[in-house]
């Protein structure tokens, strides 16, 4: 009897918008931590076309990072730029906006030192892609067991198969 195991699995480039939002979240939170040991984050970013929003919190000893806004435009661009952005991909990075309003930044000094093992740092990201036309593949439109996928559109008329591979009512 021969079986078959199907894996599936999402590998995305690394200048997918959701990849692009976490490895930012993650510089932001390594590059703050680097400068104060002590010092606490809750990054959330987010990007769409041109535009990378930047919110949460940095709470740190404000002498480790006097300049930490434009740092921060620089991290931005340097992990678009890692990713591969400013040749043929756009947007370049010197072109981005970057929209760090919702971010709120705190000065923290030694009274806090003691709260450190209590905190919680997170990197969180949500990213945005606009498609002219999603296709998914739907295992609910695939046909008989082991047959290839076709592409479905969302919200089309085709009706889910059974495991027979006949429609079902």
């Amino acid at each position: 009897m021969n079986t078959t195991n199907t894996t599936v699995a999402e590998w995305v480039l690394p200048g997918h918008p959701d990849k692009l939002c976490d490895a930012l979240a993650d510089r932001i939170v390594g590059e703050v931590l680097r400068a104060d040991p002590y010092g606490q984050c809750g990054i959330e970013a987010a990007c769409a076309f041109d535009h990378v929003f930047v919110t949460g919190l940095i709470g740190f000893d404000r002498d480790t990072l006097p300049d930490i806004e434009d740092r921060l435009r620089v991290w931005v661009r340097d992990t678009y730029r890692t990713a591969g952005y400013g040749g043929r991909w756009d947007p370049l990075p010197d072109k981005l906006r970057i929209d760090l309003q919702a971010l709120h930044i705190e000065q923290r000094g030694s009274e806090w030192q003691e709260l450190r093992h209590l905190s919680d740092d997170s990197a969180s990201a949500s990213a945005t892609r606009r498609t002219p036309r999603s296709t998914t593949t739907c295992p609910a439109h695939c046909g008989r067991p082991g047959a290839s996928p076709r592409p479905c559109t969302p919200g089309s008329r085709r009706r889910p198969r059974d495991r027979s591979g006949r429609t079902a009512r």
